[in-house]
């Protein structure tokens, strides 16, 4: 029997992932399993081009701010 692999919090660790072909009507690409979705605008491809998006939800503890309970912790995403 083997044990759990090991988890070290200063480790990034991709938690979802997505990715869908886009065109010039856009549409919004989406991770169930996280909420975050990803909104391509109508017009944002060129007509007669098709795109691949894709994105990674990642979890790295090393990037976290401070919290503080008394004036709360202003929290954004990153786009890499």
């Amino acid at each position: 029997m083997s044990s759990p692999p090991s988890v070290d919090e200063d480790d990034p660790q991709v938690v979802a992932t997505a990715k869908g072909v886009f065109d010039s009507n856009g549409g919004v690409l989406s991770s169930v399993e996280t909420g975050v979705s990803i909104v391509i605008p109508k017009g944002a491809i060129r007509p007669g081009i098709r795109q691949e998006i894709y994105f990674k939800v990642c979890r790295d503890n090393t990037a976290l701010p401070p919290l503080d309970k008394d004036k709360g912790t202003f929290i954004s995403f990153c786009v890499v």
